[in-house]
C-alpha cells in the first residue's frame, strides 16, 4: 500500500508538472499576442508594402504561438531520444555531394567545411550586428556573397539555362537573400521549421547555417539538431 501510494504521488506530480508547463506556454503565447496588439499604430493609412509586412508579422506570430510554444516536447521526453539519435559530421559528405533545393524536396542537407578566411569576415559581421552602430549594407552583402558563393556547387537547382538554352549551374545572381539571423546559442528544445518557407510557398530555395562559436566544447554534444517529421512543425 505504501509503495502504491508513493507511485501515485509521483505520477500525480508528473501530471501536475506537465499541466503547469502547458499552462505556462499558453500564458507566454497570450503575452506575445498582447504585446503585438499593444504596439503603437500610425494615424495615416498603411501603404501596400506595409500591409504585406504587417501580414507577415501576424503570420509569424501565429506560427510561434501554435507550433513553437504550444507543441514542444518536454525535456524528459526529448532527451532520451537524442541519446540514441544518429550522429553526422563533415566526414559523411563528399566533395561532390549536392542537395535538392526544389520546393517539394524533403530531408536534404549537407555539412561542409569552408575556407578559414570566411570566419574573420563573418565574425566581424556578427560584431557589427550586436553593436549599437548601423551595419554597413555593402560590407554585409559582400560577406554574405563570400559565404554563399562556394556553397552553390553543392546545390542541385535544375531549370537554369544559359543564353544558348544549355543547362548551367546556379549563380549568385539567381539567388535572393530573404533573411539573416545571428543567434547567441540555439533555441533548444524548440523543434520548428522557419516561417520564411511559408511566406514563399512556390519558390525553390535553400537555407544555411554557419557556426561561429560551438555551443559546447564537449565532442559528444551536438551543435545542431535536425528532426525528421511526418508533417511540418
Amino acid at each position: 500500500s505504501s509503495k502504491a501510494d508513493i507511485m501515485s504521488v509521483l505520477m500525480s506530480r508528473s501530471h501536475t508538472s506537465g499541466m503547469l508547463e502547458s499552462f505556462g506556454r499558453i500564458l507566454v503565447g497570450l503575452l506575445l499576442v498582447w504585446l503585438v496588439w499593444r504596439l503603437p499604430t500610425r494615424a495615416r493609412k498603411l501603404c501596400a508594402a506595409e500591409l504585406r509586412q504587417q501580414s507577415s508579422v501576424s503570420h509569424f506570430m501565429q506560427h510561434v504561438v501554435h507550433t513553437v510554444l504550444l507543441a514542444q516536447q518536454d525535456y524528459h521526453t526529448l532527451l532520451p531520444q537524442l541519446a540514441d539519435a544518429r550522429r553526422t559530421s563533415v566526414s559523411d559528405f563528399g566533395p561532390e555531394h549536392r542537395i535538392d533545393c526544389r520546393r517539394d524536396a524533403d530531408s536534404a542537407f549537407a555539412i561542409l567545411k569552408l575556407e578559414r578566411a570566411l570566419f574573420a569576415r563573418l565574425t566581424a559581421l556578427k560584431t557589427s550586428h550586436f553593436s549599437k552602430w548601423a551595419v554597413d549594407p555593402t560590407t554585409e552583402r559582400a560577406s554574405l556573397d563570400a559565404l554563399v558563393l562556394p556553397l552553390l556547387q553543392h546545390v542541385d537547382a535544375p531549370g537554369y539555362v544559359d543564353a544558348r538554352g544549355r543547362a548551367r549551374p546556379l549563380q549568385l545572381s539567381d539567388c535572393i537573400y530573404c533573411g539573416l539571423s545571428i543567434e547567441r546559442g540555439a533555441p533548444f528544445p524548440m523543434i520548428h521549421t522557419d516561417t520564411e518557407w511559408d511566406l514563399f510557398p512556390t519558390c525553390d530555395g535553400f537555407q544555411l547555417w554557419y557556426l561561429l562559436t560551438p555551443d559546447s566544447v564537449c565532442p559528444a554534444e551536438a551543435n545542431m539538431i535536425m528532426v525528421e517529421s511526418a508533417a511540418p512543425t
